[in-house]
């Protein structure tokens, strides 16, 4: 309290304004205001365990499609339409590689999880209809894995995505 007198001693902010930077500066700068910190212990650790599980599955694959080091087996030429072929032969799988890895690690490193989850959920959108609408179906048992991952780490870090689902956010300047 004795720094925001000393900070504002003599400025023109009003009281309103100096209450609104004395928010923004705490939420900004105090670390125990991240929504997983307030969590259960038990939640914590849940938290951790999918953060873990996430982001090493997006980089071990991710790393797997930029430079195969996982023998693959070729699909039979019958079971998939062209658009997989073509998305192989012309290097899009390797953008989608480089954005697995990124969001991969983005996850595992904690504070920038929630970017990593913004570049990783629609990647896990893209699985989940490729395996449903494409497949029939098939394998796609680690796409739901993923899904559910990112579902319990968008709702231990619900706080941070407080503005992505607000309907009364005005834009700033």
């Amino acid at each position: 309290m004795q720094t925001m007198r000393v900070l504002h001693t003599g400025s023109k902010f009003s009281r309103p304004d100096i209450k609104a930077f004395r928010f923004f500066y705490l939420t900004l700068h105090d670390p125990t205001r991240n929504a997983a910190r307030k969590a259960s212990p038990t939640m914590k650790i849940v938290t951790l365990i999918c953060r873990i599980l996430l982001g090493a599955a997006f980089v071990f694959f991710g790393a797997n499609i930029l430079h195969p080091f996982m023998p693959m087996h070729a699909p039979p030429p019958d079971s998939l339409p062209g658009h997989y072929q073509i998305a192989m032969s012309t290097g899009w799988m390797k953008v989608v590689g480089a954005g697995q890895l990124i969001g991969g690690v983005l996850v595992l490193i904690g504070g920038t999880l929630p970017l990593g989850l913004c570049i990783l959920c629609p990647i896990t959108v893209n699985i989940l209809c490729f395996h449903l609408f494409l497949t029939g179906g098939k394998m796609i048992g680690p796409g739901i894995l993923c899904a559910v991952l990112e579902l319990v780490l968008i709702y231990a870090y619900r706080e941070s995505f407080a503005g992505i689902f607000s309907t009364s956010e005005r834009p700033t300047g």
